[in-house]
């Protein structure tokens, strides 16, 4: 064997090794956050948005707009992105408290975003509670809510209350 194998294998050794120590730490913080918790609804409700927001832009690319706002211009969306592969084929999902999303369009952009936890909307088309969780991913500044949400959670559920 050259130097140069014995140092690939070693490499590859080092990364896999890593690889693994992530896979595990993912695993463990995954499993160790109750479904039922309100990060892991912000983290449900953040991926079904993502998913959301690329039914709309490909609805956009489809037909240069997007579909008109509310409920059936989203559904109408999901059902586009749903005609290529079994992406959402029950139409868009509830948001991780079981309520619909929001859908706005203004001149040539589209905002969809979940009233969170307490399901308050400040203005129409605008998120206005600090919990409101919006596509963008601008500023997530509702992250920091929904830490002190969890906290909060984690001391109930280990009281027993």
């Amino acid at each position: 064997m050259t130097p140069i194998s014995i140092s690939r294998r070693r490499a590859f050794a080092v990364a896999g090794v890593f690889l693994l120590a992530f896979l595990a730490l993912y695993v463990y913080r995954t499993a160790s956050i109750p479904a039922d918790s309100p990060i892991a609804r912000m983290y449900r409700t953040e991926a079904d948005l993502a998913m959301l927001g690329n039914a709309l832009d490909h609805y956009r690319s489809e037909y240069g707009r997007y579909p008109q706002p509310g409920a059936e211009g989203l559904a109408a969306a999901t059902e586009f992105l749903s005609e290529t592969g079994n992406y959402l084929p029950g139409g868009p999902p509830s948001d991780g408290w079981g309520r619909p999303y929001v859908y706005a369009t203004a001149q040539d952009s589209a905002r969809v975003y979940s009233l969170g936890a307490d399901g308050i909307n400040g203005r129409e088309g605008i998120p206005g509670s600090p919990d409101d969780i919006g596509a963008d991913g601008a500023s997530r500044s509702y992250r920091t809510h929904y830490r002190a949400l969890q906290r909060e959670f984690m001391q109930a559920v280990g009281s027993g209350k």
